[in-house]
């Protein structure tokens, strides 16, 4: 057997018999006394190899480790299919790993049995590389009949790494002759590698069905860096990588200031006297795409793309008199510009500008996070730029979250948090544009800033953990102040 990529007849295989995978989620309480019933058929698989074949005793004595698992087959004419779960012990640190492992059949053959797997690591690099998992293919011809307990020696290609594998039948009958596709995958509901259900690093999060009676944990993991220390104080950490779909949705009323305007036609912009009105805001939504990583146990890093759609209400006043000051325009003669019948001695003028503010945010940030037993706290930081479609609009924005929750978790390792915090958002987005000017054929170029009112919100959310590989969340910001926002997000982790 070959455990090395194969897509087509992967492809035929899975497309045939994915209705038949079955992996049975174990409840928490119910692990150890399933790690046990593994590890005896283990032993079982083992002795039976050793009293066929007394010779190989030292070799496992001396061995990186072995693998025993005891498999159910059946083989109908042109479709097969062996399933099991199996543990594999390492002698180097005395650790156990517990592998699921299914095989599928397409070739000739008529059977029903099970049977023993039993595989020799030679060196630790070749037991990791099992121990990694993964897909392979193979070419197998055997026969198994009765309990008469017959064996035969075969060799797993394991990530380029050739190892000895042999084969002990338990009872049953098997005629073969077929192409074999195989998964080697590590059963993270058994395994103990220190692996949190949820998406933040926590301190006896899994108090139920770990594995209290082996060694210590192994985090196998390259991030985050220190890992292994912080695993052994005995957290729990999340997958290290994560891809996230985000939808925000924000509503906020801004302040105006620093307005300079112009003659229409690009011409010199100067600093202006204005008034602002006060339906001055914004309204946005940002699909987007976050891309995280834990790089070390209590610090994810993270960064986002996005695209913003919407439009800000910009809405001031100028005095008349300043305005044909800074156009340039000379009331004082016999005959004047038409603009002064309009403009001059008006107190205010008013302009109502809607401006589009499509365009891409691009955000990078760190998020600070710890849990003890169901309690957790997080600090999200975030550095946002915009960059509008109007090319002479842009903003940055600033953004610190700190929230305390709960962890609420359930029978079958899915788990609920919910929190509740504060949101600090600093905004500034600005803008410039031409509009004309009332009663007038003239027009304005402006320069203006905007930049959000009440930075200070109040926020609830919650966090649903499928597994350790998928989580949903949504969050609600708009407590004591006029800011709304509304953020959703499916989270898969790697």
């Amino acid at each position: 057997m070959r455990l090395t990529p194969s897509f087509g007849l992967s492809l035929l295989l899975v497309m045939g018999l994915s209705a038949c995978s079955t992996k049975t989620l174990i409840p928490s309480g119910e692990r150890e006394e399933v790690r046990q019933q593994v590890e005896q058929s283990a032993d079982v698989g083992l002795q039976r190899l050793l009293e066929l074949q007394p010779e190989l005793e030292q070799e496992v004595a001396n061995s990186a480790g072995y693998f025993s698992s005891e498999l159910s087959s059946f083989k109908v004419p042109i479709l097969g299919k062996s399933q099991g779960l199996g543990a594999l012990y390492n002698n180097q640190d005395d650790s156990i790993s517990y592998m699921d492992v299914e095989r599928y059949d397409v070739g000739l053959g008529l059977g029903l049995s099970n049977y023993y797997l039993i595989a020799l690591f030679e060196n630790q690099q070749s037991l990791d590389a099992f121990d990694q998992g993964g897909w392979g293919t193979g070419v197998s011809a055997e026969w198994r009949l009765g309990e008469s307990g017959q064996t035969f020696a075969t060799t797993m290609n394991v990530n380029e790494y050739d190892v000895p594998a042999y084969v002990v039948n338990d009872g049953g009958a098997n005629l073969s002759g077929s192409a074999m596709l195989v998964n080697v995958s590590r059963n993270e509901e058994l395994t103990d590698s220190g692996l949190n259900k949820i998406t933040l690093p926590m301190k006896d999060s899994q108090s139920r069905g770990t594995q209290k009676q082996h060694a210590p944990r192994k985090w196998d993991r390259v991030l985050p860096f220190y890992g292994q220390r912080v695993v052994d104080l005995g957290y729990d950490l999340p997958m290290p990588i994560g891809i996230s779909l985000i939808y925000v949705d924000t509503y906020q009323h801004m302040d105006l200031d620093e307005l300079e305007v112009g003659p229409g036609g690009g011409g010199n912009k100067v600093p202006i006297d204005f008034v602002a009105f006060s339906d001055n805001d914004n309204s946005t939504s940002t699909p987007q795409i976050k891309v995280d990583a834990w790089l070390f146990p209590f610090m994810n890093v993270f960064g986002t793309f996005g695209r913003i759609s919407g439009d800000a209400n910009v809405n001031f006043a100028l005095n008349g008199d300043d305005l044909l000051e800074q156009l340039e325009i000379d009331c004082s003669g016999i005959i004047s510009h038409p603009a002064c019948r309009v403009l001059e001695g008006k107190e205010t003028v008013p302009f109502n500008v809607n401006v589009d503010v499509s365009g891409y945010s691009y955000s990078i940030g760190t998020v600070l996070a710890g849990g003890w037993r169901s309690y957790f706290v997080a600090v999200p930081l975030t550095f946002t730029y915009a960059d509008m479609d109007r090319t002479s609009s842009d903003g940055v924005v600033f953004s610190a979250v700190p929230r305390v929750g709960k962890l609420f978790q359930f029978e079958d390792d899915r788990s609920l948090a919910l929190y509740g915090g504060v949101s600090y958002l600093d905004s500034e987005l600005r803008i410039e544009g031409n509009q004309p000017i009332p009663g007038t054929d003239l027009s304005i170029d402006y320069k203006i800033r905007q930049e959000n009112k009440d930075k200070w919100q109040g926020l609830v959310g919650g966090n649903f953990n499928v597994n350790a590989y998928w989580s949903v969340m949504v969050e609600y910001v708009g407590f004591g102040g006029d800011r709304r926002q509304f953020i959703a997000g499916l989270n898969r982790r790697f």
